[in-house]
């Protein structure tokens, strides 16, 4: 049986290699910093601040224009408040107009004052401020100045700081209508008081003025009405005469009260009667505490009077404030989220440039390095072929002469030689014989690694029928059965493959030789990238332990058995199996026979594309 034999280091062919191996781990050039890298954080720099300013944009139009949207609803809230205010204090000062206008009708047309009318008057005031909550006193003097009647709440304690009405300006005007006074401190049960002087001139026969109608209006009614419309917390209300003196505040600034407020937007207004144009929205800085409001005016329609919703901008742009924060907040998010996966983007496409140049460096530095290791895998191929042309020529014409001198030597002087000396001459003609066998065995093995592939379908089952007979013809008195499994097929070469098959087929025969009735069984079956061939038999087996040596050149398990071989064969078969795709191990126990099996890939271009992917198993270790 061909068997590897022991672990010896292949033949020398007496020649030096033309040059040293390459490695392939030769120094790569640094890493450049390509252009292209360059030019893509260009780009991704000058995308993000696009992105940037276009979202930095629009968070501040969105926050200018939330911004507007609640100022709007703001003013348009404060005219509101305004509209409701206009219409108490006109409400609140037509009802003191009313009571005045009527006192003054009882009186028109009579020459002067009488006792009794003022004791008629008294009743009627008394019994009106009872029913008037935001009238503090009512009063009349003559057209000296001198009290003839005074009438006031049971709560105010300050009838003789009442001051007196300014008659001359009566004398001038008598017709004048009611006049507004500027706001004056009081002592009430509460303590001190503002309140709001109104007067009404009384004339007599032939328009003479025969005295002054008053009332004091008392703040604490709109105090009242503040309480019950429930303003912000930081919101106040003015009343003003039309000639600019804050006539009411609340909240109460004592210091305000009576002063010009001359200044504010709403005076330098139109004075149409439209509902309209008497209200004013203005937004900055009040003069009353330099605090930024926004504040709505309007103007009573029938009375000399303004009057103000004020509101501070940080208070009614409070849920603005709010939502911008929550806005800004967001962008701000948002633009750190942009930069990160941006920034996560940039690494990775640079990276991926850089692995790109690198990759390419090394494959052109690869291609260079083939290109050499081609050339010299070129010239050891030239070195070869040479010395197999030495090996058939060179070696062949000594080995001959040696068996002819042999030979001659022999037939021309056995005579003279004994016994001995002739088996001397025999063992030298065998001994060139098998040399010359070996050569043809090596020269074999070496067209096998150097020949083309010509890969076509192959139908095996024909080649083991023709190996067979003749191993049969050869030798006739051996009994041996072959169990071939029909319609084997293969994708290989066809002169490749039938090397392989007559040495396993060979190996079968020869070492079934001990038996009555050898047996070899060929089969196959078929797995989803190769198909399994096996060939067994059931001659003399070897052991596993030596496995390893079996196909492996000039080895031999039963050398010494006289089962004869070169060595040669089964690393021929190795060899052809590999260039195919495949693989080849086996199995055997000693006196069990042997088993044989190798692969053969469906398709051979394919899988030899692919075969250094295939992980091999545990049977490649033998």
């Amino acid at each position: 049986m061909n068997a590897p034999q022991a672990d010896l280091p292949p033949a020398s062919t007496g020649r030096k290699p033309t040059s040293a191996p390459l490695s392939l781990r030769a120094p790569l050039h640094p890493r450049p910093v390509a252009a292209p890298g360059q030019r893509l954080a260009l780009l991704f720099f000058g995308s993000y601040a696009l992105i940037f300013i276009v979202i930095v944009i629009s968070v501040w139009a969105l926050v200018a224009r939330d911004r507007q949207r609640e100022l709007a609803r703001q003013q348009t809230e404060l005219v509101s408040l305004a509209r409701a205010l206009e219409e108490h204090v006109a409400r609140t000062v037509g009802h003191m107009d009313s009571s005045l206008q009527f006192l003054t009708r009882l009186l028109d047309n009579e020459p002067r004052i009488s006792q009794a009318s003022v004791d008629t008057l008294s009743t009627y005031a008394r019994n009106w401020l009872k029913s008037a909550p935001h009238a503090a006193a009512l009063s009349i003097t003559d057209a000296h100045g001198q009290p003839l009647l005074l009438v006031q709440q049971p709560w105010l304690r300050a009838a003789a700081n009442y001051p007196p009405v300014a008659v001359p300006a009566w004398r001038s005007m008598p017709d004048a209508g009611m006049r507004i006074g500027l706001p004056i401190r009081l002592n009430t049960q509460d303590g001190k008081e503002w309140f709001i002087p109104v007067e009404q001139g009384i004339t007599g026969i032939g328009g003479k003025l025969i005295g002054i109608a008053s009332g004091l209006i008392s703040t604490r009614y709109f105090e009242q009405f503040y309480h019950d419309i429930q303003f912000a917390p930081r919101d106040t209300i003015s009343l003003l005469s039309s000639d600019g003196r804050l006539l009411l505040r609340y909240p109460t600034v004592d210091a305000l009260m009576g002063s010009d407020q001359s200044s504010a937007p709403i005076f330098g207004s139109s004075t149409q009667s439209s509902d309209q144009s008497r209200s004013l929205v203005f937004s900055g800085a009040m003069q009353i505490d330099g605090v930024p409001h926004i504040t709505a005016y309007r103007r009573l329609s029938h009375y000399p009077l303004l009057v103000g919703i004020s509101r501070p901008q940080d208070g009614a742009l409070a849920n603005y404030f709010e939502m911008r924060n929550r806005v800004v907040v967001g962008g701000c998010l948002l633009i750190s989220l942009l930069a990160l996966t941006g920034w996560i983007i940039f690494h990775d496409t640079r990276q991926r440039e850089l692995d790109r140049a690198e990759l390419s460096e090394i494959n052109t530095s690869l291609e260079e390095r083939v290109s050499r290791r081609t050339a010299e895998l070129e010239q050891s191929n030239r070195d070869l072929v040479g010395f197999s042309y030495s090996v058939s020529h060179d070696l062949r014409t000594p080995l001959r002469a040696i068996n002819g001198f042999a030979h001659a030597l022999l037939e021309d002087s056995g005579d003279k030689l004994d016994a001995q000396g002739k088996d001397y001459l025999a063992r030298i003609g065998r001994a060139s014989v098998r040399m010359g066998e070996l050569i043809d065995e090596l020269l074999n093995l070496a067209n096998v690694s150097r020949r083309p592939l010509n890969v076509r379908p192959v139908q095996l089952s024909n080649l083991v029928s023709d190996l067979f007979e003749e191993l049969r013809i050869a030798e006739p008195d051996r009994v041996v059965k072959l169990h071939l499994q029909p319609e084997l097929q293969a994708e290989g070469d066809e002169a490749l493959l039938r090397n392989a098959l007559s040495n396993l087929l060979h190996n079968a025969w020869k070492f079934t030789r001990g038996e009555s009735v050898g047996e070899i069984t060929i089969t196959a079956h078929p797995t989803p990238d190769c198909m399994n061939y096996s060939i067994a038999d059931n001659g003399v087996g070897f052991d596993m332990a030596h496995a390893k040596r079996l196909f492996q050149p000039f080895q031999q398990l039963h050398g010494d058995q006289g089962f004869g071989g070169t060595g040669i064969g089964l690393a021929s078969v190795r060899r052809i199996i590999e260039r195919h795709g495949g693989r080849i191990w086996a199995e055997s126990s000693p006196g069990e026979g042997a088993r044989f099996i190798f692969t053969l890939p469906h398709r051979v271009s394919v899988v030899r594309r692919r075969r250094r992917e295939v992980p091999l198993g545990p049977e490649t270790r033998m």
